[in-house]
């Protein structure tokens, strides 16, 4: 009897299990979303939970911790850059999931087996969390001009969120002078 007995065995040796749960916990933290099978999904789930949740406060100390439960692996960033798998759990994905309490993780179950031994497919992918976008420091210095002349230098500019304001105002500033040069350019071909 299995009574209070918890966790799963997966047919491993420890040694191979902690193997398992490293490489499944790297792989999906470099590609965000693989393929495996159910029972390796939800064996894994927790751990990198767990990781995710220990970045979302980027200490020396909660470094340290992640480095301890995962190899010093290299992995590629969207950009194709290669860095290191911790650096791109703390600066890239623990960011998007900073307001989220838990459940950064899904489970999709796939139709169609493993054609080698039939075992049941899921996807197991990072929850799509808030796009963390950086100020760029033209952006910063734009922001900080637009506020000051608005305001009369009573209010800097000092959250990204008013910087992503000035950005998105420069943007629907930028278009409404594209269309007003197409109506002039469209109004000389008239003339002519």
């Amino acid at each position: 009897m299995r009574h209070k007995k918890f966790g799963r065995k997966l047919n491993r040796t420890g040694a191979h299990r902690k193997a398992l749960k490293r490489n499944l916990a790297i792989n999906l933290i470099e590609h965000e979303s693989i393929r495996t099978t159910p029972q390796k999904a939800k064996f894994v789930r927790p751990f990198v939970e767990k990781l995710i949740t220990l970045a979302k406060k980027p200490t020396l100390h909660n470094r340290r911790r992640v480095a301890s439960m995962l190899y010093n692996a290299w992995v590629k960033d969207k950009e194709g850059n290669k860095i290191k798998v911790v650096n791109k759990l703390f600066e890239h994905i623990a960011p998007r999931f900073k307001n989220r309490a838990g459940g950064y993780t899904r489970i999709v179950r796939l139709p169609k087996n493993r054609l080698g031994d039939n075992a049941p497919q899921c996807l197991f992918q990072l929850v799509e969390g808030e796009e963390v976008v950086k100020p760029t420091p033209k952006t910063v210095e734009a922001g900080k001009k637009e506020s000051t002349k608005e305001e009369s230098g009573k209010k800097e500019a000092t959250s990204k969120s008013d910087f992503e304001v000035d950005a998105s105002s420069k943007s629907e500033e930028e278009k409404e002078q594209q269309e007003a040069e197409e109506k002039g350019q469209e109004k000389s071909s008239d003339n002519q």
